[in-house]
C-alpha cells in the first residue's frame, strides 16, 4: 500500500476471525505483489526501484518449506532479496517453478532473476513501458503495457530475448501517400474536422493502454491462451 506497508492475512478457527500481519520492509509504495508457489515467499515490486523478496511465514499456520534458494531458516517478515531496477516498478511475478522472478519497470525494461545464482538478465524494449506480466510456461512471458499489445518472451538455448508481438497485424502494408493525392486528403481532413493532419489509424486490437494480462485457457503456468 502507500503507507509502505503489506498486509499478509490468514483465518484464525479459534476467534472465527481473519487476522493480518503487516510487513514493513519498504522505502516506497508498493505497487504489485506475487506470491511463490511455495506460498511462504513474496515478492513485491515498490516505487523506489527496488523488486524484494520477503517471508510471509505465520507459525502456527504455515508448514515449514525446507531449502529454498533464500535459505530454510523464514521468519515472518524477514528481507531476503533486493533486485534494484532503473524505474519504478509495474508487474512482478514468479516462474512456475519459483526458481527465476521476471519483473517491469518504467524504462522499458523486463528483468528477469536466476535466484539461485543472483544473476540478472535485462531486456531493454524499444516501446512504452509494460504494466502487467503473465508466466504462461517456465520459458515463455507475456508482457503488455502502454503500446496496446501484448509481447512475448522466450528463453532458449541461450537465456532469454525478445519475443513476437501477439498483436501483429498481418496483410498488405500501405504505402505513405504523397504529391497530390496527400495534398488531397489534407484538405478533405481539413473540411471534414478542421485539423490539417491526416490522422493515422490504430491497428492494434486495443485502443488504449493493456493493464493486465490473464491466462484464458490451459492451467498456471500452462497457459495456452491468454
Amino acid at each position: 500500500s502507500g503507507a509502505k506497508t503489506v498486509s499478509v492475512c490468514y483465518f484464525e478457527k479459534d476467534n472465527d476471525w481473519w487476522v493480518s500481519k503487516h510487513i514493513k520492509k519498504f522505502e516506497s509504495t508498493v505497487l504489485k505483489v506475487d506470491w511463490h508457489p511455495n506460498n511462504i515467499l513474496l515478492a513485491t515490486a515498490s516505487a523506489d526501484n527496488i523488486a524484494r523478496v520477503v517471508s510471509g511465514f505465520v507459525r502456527g499456520i504455515d508448514k515449514k518449506p525446507g531449502e529454498t534458494h533464500y535459505g530454510a531458516r523464514l521468519p515472518f517478515a524477514e528481507l531476503l532479496a533486493e533486485y534494484p531496477a532503473n524505474g519504478w516498478m509495474h508487474s512482478i511475478g514468479w516462474s512456475p517453478s519459483g526458481d527465476e522472478l521476471a519483473f517491469t519497470s518504467h524504462d522499458s525494461t523486463l528483468t528477469v532473476m536466476d535466484c539461485a545464482t543472483g544473476t540478472p538478465t535485462v531486456l531493454k524494449l524499444r516501446e512504452l513501458p509494460l504494466v502487467d506480466l503473465l508466466w504462461t510456461s517456465e520459458t515463455t512471458i507475456v508482457g503488455a503495457g502502454h503500446n496496446f499489445f501484448p509481447r512475448t518472451f522466450v528463453k532458449g538455448a541461450d537465456g532469454w530475448a525478445i519475443g513476437k508481438n501477439l498483436d501483429e497485424q498481418k496483410g498488405t502494408v500501405q504505402k505513405k501517400t504523397t504529391g497530390t493525392r496527400a495534398a488531397f486528403n489534407m484538405f478533405q481532413t481539413r473540411v471534414e474536422t478542421g485539423q490539417n493532419e491526416v490522422k493515422t489509424a490504430i491497428k492494434t486490437q486495443h485502443k488504449n493502454l493493456v493493464n493486465r494480462v490473464a491466462g484464458a485457457g490451459g492451467s498456471k503456468g500452462a497457459y495456452n491462451v491468454v
